[in-house]
């Protein structure tokens, strides 16, 4: 991952990194190009629907499917990484996620 840019501010470091991200589409033939897949579709997809199940057995307590993929969606739909971001966003910053393998 490179590092774009850093700005302080308070005493904070910000980033903007670019990484490859994985996105799933559809090919539409009415505009004659590749879309991006919906929420709702990208659910029934096989692999999306394991990773989802995968975070919903972990965290039980957090049972939006939708949110769950767009939150794997952010994480390259890697799900240790979501549900560590979830975990830190939701408050519980000290415990570690349980493990999805």
């Amino acid at each position: 991952m490179a590092c774009r840019f850093f700005m302080f501010i308070m005493s904070v470091c910000l980033s903007v990194l670019q990484r490859k991200h994985n996105i799933h589409c559809f090919y539409d033939r009415d505009q004659g190009q590749w879309m991006r897949l919906p929420i709702g579709w990208e659910l029934h997809h096989e692999m999306v629907g394991k990773l989802v199940d995968q975070v919903e057995e972990a965290l039980p307590t957090w049972g939006d499917r939708q949110d769950i993929l767009a939150l794997l969606r952010q994480c390259n739909y890697d799900p240790d990484e979501c549900m560590s971001t979830y975990l830190y966003l939701e408050g519980d910053r000290k415990s570690p996620p349980p493990p999805t393998c």
